[in-house]
């Protein structure tokens, strides 16, 4: 309970705006640390001297100079897409005087590598969504149990939806995770896909 609370409420704040104050220098940053190394310490109720990596990774969160890292990828991620935004020529066509302080360059030094992007190009509606016609939402099965003797109630009432539309088109999900995999299933129609990893 204690690790979502400070996600939510804690390093939330942290997010906010950190592909810009993360190019302040690492000794400011490292304030930061701290707080989430406190944090992490009175989730667990580790010892003062457990070493912070260990600790992320027992709860499952990297630490806050990672995060700030994939943040800021995301972050030129979404520019690169959109190349008409102002902020667009300062990030990826600043002159050589200033590049050396943008979100890109910085990236690169901080993981010693160069990037080059690659970005799927979006899909765009021609059509805004908030004119699209609200899709219409049936909850009558909520009304019934869910346990081992309803299957044949809730058969016989999907029967009855389904029969009360023309020409339906029948659509499923289903997915699941275990501690080291997950999958999903979709079936429309009378096409059935099933991804894991």
């Amino acid at each position: 309970m204690l690790l979502p609370l400070y996600q939510s409420l804690i390093r939330s704040v942290f997010d906010f705006g950190s592909p810009i104050y993360g190019l302040a220098p690492p000794s400011q940053l490292a304030t930061l640390d701290t707080i989430q190394n406190t944090a992490v310490r009175f989730i667990t109720g580790a010892f003062h001297t457990s070493p912070a990596l260990s600790l992320c990774a027992e709860v499952g969160i990297p630490p806050i100079n990672f995060r700030r890292l994939i943040l800021r990828a995301k972050f030129l991620t979404i520019v690169l897409q959109f190349p008409e935004i102002p902020v667009y020529e300062s990030i990826f066509h600043s002159p050589l005087t200033i590049k050396n302080h943008s979100l890109h360059h910085n990236l690169e030094n901080s993981l010693n590598r160069t990037f080059k992007f690659h970005y799927p190009t979006p899909i765009l509606p021609s059509t805004p969504p908030w004119l699209f016609t609200p899709p219409k939402m049936m909850f009558t099965l909520t009304q019934f149990p869910k346990n081992s003797t309803s299957a044949p109630i809730y058969r016989s009432h999907l029967q009855e939806i389904i029969s009360s539309f023309s020409n339906p088109i029948l659509c499923f999900t289903d997915g699941s995770k275990s501690k080291y995999r997950v999958g999903f299933v979709f079936s429309v129609g009378d096409t059935t896909v099933e991804i894991r990893h």
